[in-house]
């Protein structure tokens, strides 16, 4: 086992969630290592203190300040709910739905080219537009599961917040 494969480990070491197999495999690592066996006692340690620690219940004066975040941000959520209201209602008027259309087929139309580019006859796989497209979609990919991580961690949290602060 590498070093940097040993210091992956460690922390699911620490917390008991390797298999078998896993565990036998880092402790040898362990005996032939140095490095990584001060690194499992500087982490070992640190868990153990963390573990001691007082646990701290925030102050009232904090959760009067989320209220009042959450209670800002939902004016601002109205706000834009509003903005979006105005401008269908402009749509509806025939100048407005022009601009509209216009507007959306520009859209389209840039959209088109930034994905298949103007001459539309490479079929270069190391075309950077082609490669910048694929590491967007890659990011996309990633940016959409720290989204529903985070907000699968503030649904989380909201069960334990007191109701009166959960229905803000």
């Amino acid at each position: 086992m590498k070093c940097s494969q040993a210091h992956k480990r460690i922390s699911e070491y620490i917390d008991g969630l390797l298999d078998e197999s896993a565990v036998h495999q880092l402790e040898a690592h362990l005996e032939k290592c140095e490095n990584c066996s001060g690194l499992l006692a500087e982490m070992t340690s640190l868990v153990k203190n963390a573990r001691q620690m007082e646990k701290v219940q925030p102050s009232e004066g904090v959760w009067l300040s989320i209220r009042k975040g959450l209670i800002q941000k939902e004016q601002k959520t109205r706000t834009k709910q509003t903005q979006i209201s105005e401008f269908f209602n402009f749509i509806k008027y025939p100048r407005g739905l022009a601009i509209a259309s216009s507007a959306f087929l520009v859209i389209i139309i840039s959209t088109f080219i930034f994905y298949y580019g103007l001459p539309f006859l490479t079929n270069d796989p190391n075309d950077p537009m082609k490669v910048a497209h694929h590491h967007f979609e890659e990011a996309e990919k990633h940016y959409q599961i720290a989204i529903n991580s985070l907000k699968q961690n503030i649904s989380d949290y909201e069960a334990k917040l007191p109701p009166e602060l959960a229905a803000v």
